[in-house]
């Protein structure tokens, strides 16, 4: 039979006089325990991550009861053997490559890691690789965490303070922004798929949501790029909407945690995908309105907002739609010969500049108030929110490229290896 990482090999030993307990291995690993007595023993042994794939060897070692030892056995008596399999579950985490982020497979749905659900850590390729264990569900989603050393490898991003979770059905290739719309929008609707998720997205033909790594070696450059762009706008909105409803909970005096709020945010970015009628497109003025409305809503349903508080959500809200608007033109400005350089990168960084200001309006909001003022239209914000215009949006993507200068000169000061643009095939990276 064939086992895997997690199953229990237990060989049965039968002498034709009593033996001492006997010395035995599977697989060139001593047993975990050996019971029994007189001539009928048995041993067990749980196969690990550590063992090495193929026919598991088989070695006892025995003396009679006087001490007297025997022939070691190296095979069992009827020829039969267990083969050891170890079943992975691998992919990696993009938009671009995250790196020092942790993946695992949520095997009981609570998106929290459990003990007994493989984990592990991406590398800079946001490359991750699970082993399966004999428990897992024939389904399950695969769950990718932030950690205090989390980066975008390309850009230098640093995602250490995101409480944003990145989900993907188990048995893709990729967890991205678009797989964790997906699963966001299955729990709602199982009839959605990644096709339909793709044509809403305006995603090039034959592009797989749950496969397509536009980092991987061999894409065409205009696809990866188109692909990216999309994985970059779903991100800088879920951030952006994020902290401005984690703001409005703190303006109006309500509990709303860093978690709840990214999860709040994925699903307002996810209803805005879902029912729209036409293709997405965050740049759009009318459709960030719509994913404003959904945002609302979700505070609403979670009673961070009444009718008491609606108009500091529909400030804050507005300010973040204004926000998502302007920095998302600027991703779709980004041409593909910038893809994966400097210049993307330094767009790319506007995402958590956005967050850090939507935090910044939201103390000056409530301070604001405090001071017995009421109309937050009259609120100065010219020096604390400027991603809201296109020339704020202009003077931070030139500050920005120091900081990416400096992450590159880390890398030995390129980013990616890319070779000659155009609607060719990308070399390796």
């Amino acid at each position: 039979t064939t086992v895997t990482v997690g199953d229990k090999v237990t060989v049965t030993i039968s002498a034709s006089e009593a033996i001492l307990a006997p010395s035995v291995m599977i697989g060139g690993v001593a047993v975990d325990r050996v019971v029994g007595s007189g001539k009928n023993w048995t041993a067990e042994r749980v196969m690990v991550e550590t063992d090495t794939a193929g026919v598991l060897s088989l070695s006892v070692s025995f003396s009679d009861v006087g001490g007297e030892p025997g022939e070691a056995v190296v095979s069992t008596t009827d020829g039969t053997a267990i083969t050891f399999e170890i079943n992975n579950d691998g992919g990696a985490v993009v938009d671009g490559p995250f790196q020092s982020a942790r993946a695992f497979a949520d095997y009981n749905g609570n998106g929290t890691l459990d003990e007994g659900e493989p984990s592990a850590l991406t590398d800079a390729n946001g490359e991750y690789n699970l082993v399966k264990t004999t428990d897992a569900p024939a389904t399950y989603n695969i769950v990718v965490e932030m950690t205090a050393d989390t980066i975008d490898s390309i850009s230098g991003e640093s995602y250490a303070d995101s409480t944003l979770k990145l989900k993907a059905p188990s048995g893709g290739d990729v967890v991205t922004p678009l797989t964790t719309v997906l699963v966001a929008a299955q729990a709602a609707d199982p009839t959605f798929t990644a096709e339909d998720l793709a044509l809403a997205m305006g995603l090039p033909a034959g592009i797989d949501v749950e496969a397509y790594n536009p980092f991987a070696s061999g894409m065409t450059a205009s696809e990866a790029h188109a692909v990216e762009k999309v994985f970059q706008q779903v991100m800088t909105a879920t951030l952006i909407v994020s902290e401005a409803m984690e703001g409005v909970a703190s303006i109006t005096g309500a509990t709303l945690s860093g978690e709840d709020a990214s999860a709040a945010a994925l699903l307002a970015v996810t209803k805005m995908i879902t029912e729209s009628a036409v293709t997405v497109d965050f740049s759009e003025t009318t459709q960030v309105a719509d994913l404003q409305a959904a945002a609302k809503t979700e505070l609403i349903a979670q009673g961070i907002v009444d009718e008491a508080s609606a108009d500091i959500a529909d400030y804050v809200l507005g300010k973040a739609a204004d926000t998502v608007t302007q920095l998302s033109v600027a991703i779709q400005a980004v041409p593909v010969t910038d893809f994966a350089q400097p210049a993307s990168s330094a767009v790319s960084l506007l995402k958590h500049d956005a967050a850090t200001q939507m935090a910044a309006l939201a103390t000056a909001a409530a301070d604001f108030l405090e001071a017995g003022s009421s109309d937050l239209t009259q609120l100065d914000i010219s020096e604390i929110l400027t991603l809201a215009s296109a020339d704020g949006v202009a003077a931070m993507v030139e500050e920005n490229q120091a900081e990416v200068e400096s992450h590159l000169s880390t890398l030995g000061g390129t980013v990616l290896d890319w070779g000659t643009f155009g609607d060719v095939t990308i070399g390796e990276g």
